[in-house]
């Protein structure tokens, strides 16, 4: 059995093996054409005994058509969506014959969070607006997290609403995703491979609603969507009988490859001065990272966008526990609990420690800022803020309360949001960084935090992990499983 390492997998391109065509394939969903909030789209890949999918290349096309209905109380009201179409997949799966290969669970909130960590607002309404629907570049003023489109031109109710061809990656997926690190081996499988993406069922994780005046929420009761045209384009590279016979006599009868995966757990927070939360499915054996992002568990009349939105509640100083011993001998963040927002260095500087030295911090591509606004409600643009955008520290006794959003109808609101992180990798003897064996291991999250509140809607703490895995291809059998 043969490992192999990120810079000596194989890739077509890099090989001296001459492919005989490269051709970009359309792969039609099996399971219908037409696709709506809780149903699920499934492809069906068959194995192809002279091809591979450089499945670095490989993208989701749809066609998105809001389907809005008469505001409440027949207001008219704009509608917004999220900023990007990912928002909308719940859960992704892909599977060789019985064999789950990757599974990624909260799909949307774990993109929200990591593309506010990895990616700048510069990039996303760039290159991003093109394809996905992220905001036109330059509409808004002192933001710095990307949003996303207003869907109608004028206020309506129901308000009339574009359609949108959109085309993008599965961003976290470590097989189909554009960080796909190997070429898919099509050729060796015996069994069909199995996408399957799981709709989430809450709209307003995708669509919400405003007034021009931002006085009023006016979401039309049954307001829903409907994606079209959805196909799955993947470039497939073939070879001919005796090129195809030379890659496999340089494969192991057992090839190992090591990706790394996106993994999830959810619980719920209270908000006493001394959160703690036992992280439940957290036995991995490399975890690398973990980030915390924090959000309600039921929406205002859909009208607060809750995608990207991330109530810290007044977290000044956190840190994470392993069999009771202290991840950190300095825990993250200050004793300050009077002020919780100077916490946000010590907050920022360990999510940016997590893919990149702190030397590079003027070259890093990231959506999270300090803010830029006074602590009142509407004034917070798409900061990175651990109090709520609420004035001063008054979180929701027990209504919900969103970030605010825009008060005008050209543009939505970024919404602000808290992220927090660690680093779990080690050093191993001949320097090698690796994460942390989590197998077996009770993992605690604790959350020091300003506002004590006795009767409020409760909060979902998310733990996104970066988790090292092995994917074993048994070219005897023809099968596909993965390790974790």
């Amino acid at each position: 059995m043969a490992e192999v390492q990120n810079t000596t997998q194989y890739l077509p391109e890099l090989s001296h093996i001459i492919p005989e065509k490269v051709d970009n394939i359309k792969i039609n969903p099996n399971n219908g054409t037409t696709f709506t909030p809780g149903s699920h789209i499934e492809f069906r890949i068959n194995a192809n005994q002279g091809a591979v999918l450089d499945n670095s290349k490989c993208k989701l096309s749809l066609r998105l058509k809001a389907i809005p209905l008469a505001g409440v109380g027949g207001e008219d009201y704009n509608l917004f969506s999220s900023p990007s179409i990912q928002s909308a997949i719940e859960r992704i799966t892909i599977t060789v014959g019985q064999n789950v290969v990757e599974d990624i669970t909260n799909y949307n909130r774990c993109y929200s969070a990591l593309s506010r960590v990895y990616t700048g607002d510069f990039q996303t309404e760039t290159a991003g607006s093109l394809f996905d629907l992220y905001d036109d570049a330059g509409n808004q003023n002192n933001r710095t997290a990307s949003c996303g489109k207003r869907l109608n031109t004028t206020e309506g109710s129901p308000p009339v609403c574009n359609e949108y061809d959109l085309s993008v990656g599965l961003s976290l997926s470590s097989l189909f995703g554009p960080g796909s690190k190997f070429a898919y081996p099509l050729h060796a499988l015996k069994q069909p491979t199995f996408i399957r993406i799981f709709l989430s069922p809450i709209v307003p994780e995708l669509l919400y609603s405003k007034k021009s005046d931002g006085s009023s929420y006016a979401y039309g009761v049954g307001t829903s969507y409907q994606l079209s045209n959805v196909s799955l384009d993947v470039c497939q590279v073939s070879y001919g009988f005796d090129e195809m016979k030379r890659i496999k006599g340089m494969m192991e009868e057992e090839t190992v490859y090591c990706v790394k995966q996106v993994q999830s757990t959810t619980s719920n927070i209270d908000y006493s001065s001394q959160a703690r939360v036992i992280l439940p499915n957290m036995s991995y054996s490399c975890v690398n990272n973990i980030i915390f992002h924090y959000y309600y568990n039921s929406f205002s009349a859909g009208s607060d966008i809750t995608m990207g939105n991330s109530a810290g509640c007044g977290i000044f100083r956190n840190n994470l526990f392993v069999n009771g011993v202290s991840l950190n001998s300095i825990q993250t963040g200050t004793n300050n609990s009077q002020f919780p927002y100077n916490s946000n260095s010590s907050f920022g500087a360990s999510l940016i420690k997590l893919n990149r030295d702190m030397n590079m911090v003027f070259d890093t591509a990231t959506q999270i800022c300090t803010m830029s606004g006074a602590l009142t409600a509407g004034t917070i643009k798409g900061n990175y803020n651990n109090i709520n955008a609420t004035v001063g520290f008054a979180i929701p006794s027990s209504a919900v309360v969103g970030i605010a959003l825009n008060t005008t109808a050209t543009a939505p609101e970024p919404t602000g949001g808290f992220i927090s992180g660690f680093d779990l990798t080690q050093a191993l003897d001949g320097g090698d960084l690796k994460g942390m064996d989590l197998r077996g291991k009770q993992v605690v999250y604790s959350a020091d935090q300003n506002n004590t509140i006795s009767d409020a809607t409760l909060r979902t703490v998310q733990a996104v992990a970066n988790v090292s895995v092995k994917v074993y291809l048994n070219l005897r059998d023809g099968t596909m499983r993965v390790e974790y």
